[in-house]
């Protein structure tokens, strides 16, 4: 899976912060001909906050990498890894253009993303979760995008998939995909693969 969920995490972050989807509604819903597409935001020398680095999280930053992205994480252990690295993640979020969450899923994790955190990000920040979506309380994750707190979020997963909350549909900063993130025929059919030989 690691590959594919690494690409959907690099593919999430470049569309929302290049605004990818509105441009494609842009140019459908002929706007392009009475006005220019608003400006939108690089990721080149931007500082991305990796939450979680196991194989998802180290296959994603090797990509972050590529855009000349700076890299920080937070996870339970040192990795030893060429990133900078926290233990705490209210010390990271404040320093950081882009939060990306690869971490597991469970009771250790549950709302580990929350008012507390969502306050401390910078206004321009964004969001990117392809892990799981109990990692973040998405009541608190909808008042801070409703009040434009944080510049955006980018989902694959929710809490009570697949009965997403419908306020995330009245929003116009939110990039959101069924989660997807495996879901492509070559990890399939290597799934199918692997069971077939256990």
């Amino acid at each position: 899976l690691t590959n594919d969920v690494a690409d959907l995490a690099l593919g999430l972050m470049i569309a929302l912060s290049r605004k990818i989807n509105e441009a494609h509604n842009f140019i459908i819903k002929k706007k392009w001909n009475k006005k220019p597409f608003d400006l939108t935001t690089s990721l080149t020398n931007k500082t991305v906050g990796v939450v979680g680095m196991g194989e998802i999280g180290k296959a994603f930053s090797k990509r972050a990498k590529s855009l000349s992205m700076k890299i920080f994480y937070y996870g339970p252990n040192n990795k030893n890894l060429n990133y900078k690295y926290f233990k705490d993640l209210r010390d990271m979020v404040s320093l950081i253009d882009v939060m990306v969450i690869t971490c597991i899923g469970g009771s250790e994790t549950k709302h580990l993303i929350n008012k507390k955190i969502f306050q401390l990000m910078k206004p321009s920040s964004i969001l990117v979760n392809i892990s799981r979506g109990s990692v973040i309380n998405e009541i608190h994750l909808l008042d801070v995008l409703k009040k434009n707190l944080i510049a955006g979020a980018a989902l694959d997963v929710f809490e009570m998939e697949p009965k997403i909350n419908n306020k995330f549909l009245k929003l116009n900063n939110v990039f959101l995909t069924p989660h997807i993130g495996s879901a492509t025929f070559d990890t399939r059919d290597n799934m199918a693969r692997i069971s077939s030989q256990n």
